[in-house]
């Protein structure tokens, strides 16, 4: 890596981008209009797969994967923030998404 991309790295192992969450949270995501737009998207255009690039923690991720369980998923992030959403999918039991923590460049 450059030392501009460690740099980023670095920024984004500590901001944890979307943030930390809670299995329940992504079971119950609110009514947060973005996140209910996804989900409105796949639904009307018969979705089957999805590349999520630089997922983060992996929250939009783990809600899309949650409601759709027939969707494969495969989520990259360079950042070590990657291993929540791992860690949260392994707790609601979701095999629909393969996780990279690698930088897309590299993938």
């Amino acid at each position: 890596m450059t030392p501009k991309e460690i740099e980023i790295k670095e920024f984004y192992d500590t901001v944890t981008f979307p943030g930390l969450y809670s299995a329940s949270e992504v079971i119950d995501h609110g009514d947060y209009l973005i996140y209910e737009r996804y989900l409105k998207f796949i639904e009307e255009h018969d979705v089957n797969t999805i590349l999520d690039v630089g997922c983060g923690s992996g929250y939009i991720t783990n809600v899309i994967a949650h409601n759709f369980p027939n969707i494969k998923i495969v989520a990259l992030d360079f950042s070590d923030t990657i291993k929540h959403g791992k860690k949260i999918s392994k707790e609601l039991g979701l095999t629909n998404i393969t996780w990279k923590q690698i930088s897309f460049f590299d993938f």
